[in-house]
């Protein structure tokens, strides 16, 4: 689903087959023709995916990653967030962590949704792809001196109450343009199973809740970012605790430089052909 670079992505969310449970919704991030076109899609086995992507986001991707990364401070940005921590980081890489999130979005009879899941990070500027992936799955659990993955105890439920969701996939993939690489496209999907009967989510609310929680981390994102150097985002990326945010920012600069250098030899390709 993801669209390398230079690929149209006209047709995105056109694929309509009867007898689908498919759920489509567009919607304005603002006044300045920032939007999202989301499609969503109910399975049989009680499992649903989402797709979804946003052009040219007035954010860089490097504070993109930072929102994303600094997973306990991802309340401030996304509603209905009771609690979210990193439950694990591997040593060898930034980006591969074991995480948790518990929500309690207003779905009628269920008290909340609790999920733990592997984070993977990867840098594909240099790939067709154009941009920084983030991945993340279910830990695959096995059985030994208690359920394990890669060594990690599995954690308790966060309460018995709560529905366990198990994250079967999902991929989030930043690509950086503008000149300077200030803005950020993004592209969204994610498959897991709900635990919730889809009998309680009715299209309506779907919508409702895909419009509403695209919005407010929208607008609660450029509230970060309009005071970043003072906010607790600000202070980690720019902390010396890990190099990663540095490392972030050298990779973009040189994929936008690169992109610029592209630029200018297919123009001046078009320019001789337009005057031999």
């Amino acid at each position: 689903w993801l669209v390398p670079r230079g690929r149209s992505t006209t047709s995105l969310f056109s694929s309509k087959s009867t007898g689908r449970d498919v759920v489509e919704v567009e919607f304005d991030l603002d006044d300045e023709g920032h939007k999202v076109e989301a499609f969503m899609e109910f399975f049989p086995d009680g499992s649903a995916s989402i797709q979804w992507s946003a052009s040219e986001l007035p954010i860089s991707v490097t504070k993109v990653m930072c929102l994303i990364h600094e997973i306990d401070l991802i309340g401030s940005l996304v509603p209905f967030i009771q609690h979210a921590a990193c439950l694990h980081q591997f040593q060898w890489n930034d980006a591969d962590r074991i995480v948790r999130v518990v929500s309690k979005p207003p779905i009628p009879f269920v008290a909340g949704l609790d999920a733990v899941s592997q984070r993977f990070g990867f840098d594909l500027l240099d790939s067709p792809w154009g941009g920084m992936c983030l991945v993340e799955c279910s830990p695959n659990w096995v059985e030994g001196d208690g359920q394990q993955w890669r060594g990690v105890p599995r954690p308790a439920p966060y309460e018995a109450r709560l529905k366990q969701v198990d994250v079967k996939t999902m991929v989030a993939l930043g690509r950086p343009c503008g000149k300077l690489g200030e803005l950020t496209t993004v592209f969204f999907t994610a498959r897991g199973d709900l635990k919730v009967p889809r009998s309680m989510l009715p299209n309506w609310l779907v919508c409702n809740l895909v419009k509403l929680i695209g919005k407010f981390i929208y607008q609660h994102a450029l509230e970060v970012v309009a005071k970043f150097d003072s906010s607790e985002h600000g202070q980690r990326l720019h902390g010396v605790s890990s190099p990663l945010y540095d490392t972030l920012d050298q990779r973009v600069a040189r994929f936008i430089q690169g992109t610029l250098h592209e630029d200018a030899e297919v123009s001046e390709n078009i320019g001789g052909v337009l005057t031999a």
